[in-house]
């Protein structure tokens, strides 16, 4: 295990390479790379943060990551948990998989 605090845009793909379990917190925008990448992940909210506490407990209740609170880290449970969670697909939010809804909505304008 490796802890950073800042990756540039190449270190940070690299990591989600390479990486079978991330840790990180649950903004929206490290919920876009975990679905880019495929990666299953222990989601730690940032206290106070309304959003992100949303999103952790949204996406552990549907299964798809795993989520401790910032107070209650236990990686080791953790990753022994989250090996029963789903991740979200690569591809899966492709950018192709909208086309036909978007060019509806245009339609309707």
């Amino acid at each position: 295990m490796e802890v950073v605090s800042y990756l540039t845009s190449r270190e940070l793909n690299a990591v989600l390479l390479a990486g079978d379990v991330l840790v990180c917190r649950s903004g929206y925008s490290s919920i876009m790379d975990l679905a880019a990448a495929g990666k299953k992940a222990i989601l730690i909210p940032t206290p106070g943060q309304t959003e992100q506490e949303y999103l952790a407990d949204l996406f552990a209740r549907k299964n798809i990551f795993l989520a401790q609170r910032q107070d209650d880290i236990d990686l080791e449970t953790g990753l022994e948990q989250v090996i029963g969670t789903t991740g979200l697909s690569p591809g899966q939010f492709a950018p192709e998989a909208f086309k036909s809804t978007l060019l509806h909505w245009l339609n309707d304008l």
